[in-house]
This record gives structure tokens, C-alpha cells and sequence, in this order.
């Protein structure tokens, strides 16, 4: 992404917090004339009013309103292009793996989820001066594998992770995106990063494509390889007492279906592109790393921050406003 952008955008709601402060300024105003009124004689108030200066208080509070202000915009972490390219080193994958009960369907052999382990089996044998690592998400997510050139590590993982892996069903891609954002990328190097999700994206809302464009606008890209039938769909196996029946919703069987315009939507806000699995005819390592191809040697983009200065002047403001004596001087 080229020019400003906001690396931690969700600080800015702080800034709602303005109005509140403002109101807690003109109330303390008030009560300090009201104490005043109740308290001393009208020589004294006089006397009083005269040694301190409204417009001193005022830009006390200025200052702090400014200190506080300034303290939000670095937290929110703006950032802008630092001028030409890091030439590409390599790449940084995170693989966000959807681990929920729809990934057990059979439209893909033996299900999709043991199909899309196999596809990265292969990805991770096809690598070459790459880290790769693995989300594993469904209502809720986790880094199952942090980013390693241990390609055996990263099979151990995914060899491991199932729809035990998560603590809640569904399928939250957004929270599984900003789990790699925050969780799965380090800045041990500079280079090309990527975000691979396989999932039947059955996510259905338009919070994935919001995070996906805020990856984007980390120099982040989002690729999404979409899995099952898009007709017909599958029913999705559930194991009881040994006995193996089928997902039933208020006594009619559920049956799962790949959400092909939800990758689509995610990979285009993502800056990255879609891949739709269907039922199993395309070699999905190959397909994966088709995917990736894209960025091998891309040069990785360098952002300045400027949070620093933002943090400067928020404690230089505080230090002014502290340094603003409210008596008028002799």
C-alpha cells in the first residue's frame, strides 16, 4: 500500500473519549465558581478572581486535552512509505487452517480438512529460504506453529490440529486474521508477508473482508483457497457412541456449502487472490503455491512510523500544561 496509512487503527476510538473530557473541563469550572460563591465574601472573591487567570486554566486544559489527543494518534501507529523497497528475502506465510465441524465434510476426500493438511503437506515441501507458520481457527482462533524454516515442525502441527484445537464453534475468519496480525508475524526481518486462508468461508459477514483490507494496509497480502461444493454442498459427520451419524438442525440435516463469493470478497479486500477447491480436481499444493508464486522476490515495502514524535509531543503538551501557573504574576 502506498502513502499514510494507520497501523493500529482501533486506538482511534479513543478519540471519543474528546466530548466527555471536554464536559468534565466546563463542569469542574463551574464547581471551583460555585465553591468559591459558597465560601468566601465578596472582597475575598474579588481578591481571588484577580490573582487567578481564566485564560491560564484554559490552556492548562489545552495542553492536557492536546497530551491526550497527541498520546491516541501514536498509539494508533501512523505510518507512511519509507521511500524504495527492501528487495524481497524470502517470505513470511501464515496459514489460518479453518478447523470448524463443516471442514469434516466429504465433498473433498476424505473430508476438507484432511485435504487442505494435505495441500500444505506439500506447500511446505515446495519451500525454499521461507518461514511458515499456522493459525488454526473456527469460532475462535490460536497459533498452532509460530513462523519456522522447520518444515517438519510445521507438519507436526498440522498433523494436530483438529476441531479440538478451538474452544468454540463457527467460523470467525476476522478474529482469525487479526490473530495473525497480532500474533503470527514478528519483525525479525524484512520481508514479502502473506496470509493464506483455507477455509468453505462460511463466515458469511463482511467483518473478514474489513480485517483482510487492514492486513493490505500492513503491506500484508490475503490469499484464500475456498473448499467444498458450491451446489449441493455436504452433510457434515458427527461421531456419537461410536456410531457415526449426521448434523441435524431442529431435526432437518445440515449440510455445508462452500461460500465462493465470501473468498472472493476476502482475497480482493486482501489484495491477494482466490482459489476455489471444488470438489478435489485441481492439485491444491500446486495451487497453493501458485498462489504464493506471485511474491517470491517481490520487494517488501518499508513504513516509516511516527509514532515516536506523536509520543514527544504528547509529553512535551503534559509538561506545559503542569508548567502553566494559574496565578497572574506580580
Amino acid at each position: 500500500m502506498n502513502g499514510f496509512a494507520w497501523l493500529s487503527p482501533a486506538a482511534l476510538h479513543f478519540l471519543w473519549a474528546i466530548p466527555l473530557l471536554l464536559l468534565l473541563a466546563a463542569r469542574a469550572e463551574r464547581l471551583r465558581s460555585e465553591a468559591l460563591a459558597a465560601f468566601a465574601l465578596e472582597e475575598t472573591r474579588a481578591y481571588l478572581a484577580g490573582e487567578r487567570s481564566r485564560r491560564r486554566r484554559g490552556l492548562k486544559s489545552g495542553l492536557a486535552l492536546a497530551a491526550f489527543v497527541l498520546a491516541v494518534l501514536a498509539l494508533a501507529r501512523p505510518s507512511w512509505d519509507a521511500g524504495k523497497p527492501a528487495p524481497g528475502k524470502g517470505r513470511d506465510i501464515v496459514v489460518l487452517l479453518d478447523v470448524s465441524r463443516s471442514m469434516l465434510a466429504r465433498d473433498l476426500p476424505p473430508n476438507r480438512l484432511e485435504y487442505a493438511k494435505d495441500g500444505l503437506r506439500e506447500l511446505a515441501g515446495r519451500l525454499r529460504g521461507d518461514r511458515i507458520g499456522l493459525v488454526a481457527f473456527a469460532g475462535t482462533s490460536g497459533v498452532r506453529c509460530p513462523l519456522t524454516t522447520d518444515f517438519d515442525f510445521f507438519r507436526l502441527a498440522l498433523d494436530e490440529v483438529s476441531p479440538e484445537s478451538v474452544t468454540r464453534g463457527g467460523t470467525d475468519i476476522a478474529q482469525a486474521i487479526r490473530s495473525a496480525l497480532n500474533e503470527g508475524f514478528d519483525d525479525l526481518a524484512q520481508r514479502a508477508r502473506e496470509i493464506v486462508i483455507l477455509t468453505d468461508a462460511e463466515d458469511h459477514g463482511l467483518a473478514a473482508a474489513a480485517a483482510a483490507r487492514e492486513a493490505a494496509g500492513r503491506s500484508i497480502r490475503v490469499s484464500v483457497v475456498g473448499l467444498g461444493a458450491e451446489a449441493n454442498g455436504a452433510r457434515i459427520p458427527v461421531i456419537e457412541d461410536s456410531a457415526e451419524r449426521f448434523l441435524t438442525y431442529r431435526g432437518a440435516e445440515v449440510w455445508s456449502r462452500l461460500n465462493s463469493a465470501g473468498a472472493r470478497l476476502i482475497a480482493e479486500a486482501g489484495g491477494g487472490r482466490a482459489a476455489l477447491a471444488g470438489r478435489g480436481a485441481m492439485n491444491l499444493g500446486e495451487e497453493l503455491a501458485g498462489l504464493l508464486s506471485a511474491s517470491r522476490g517481490r520487494a517488501q515495502n518499508r513504513r516509516r512510523e511516527v509514532f515516536a514524535f506523536l509520543l514527544a509531543a504528547a509529553v512535551a503538551s503534559l509538561l506545559a500544561a503542569l508548567a502553566v501557573p494559574e496565578r497572574k504574576r506580580s
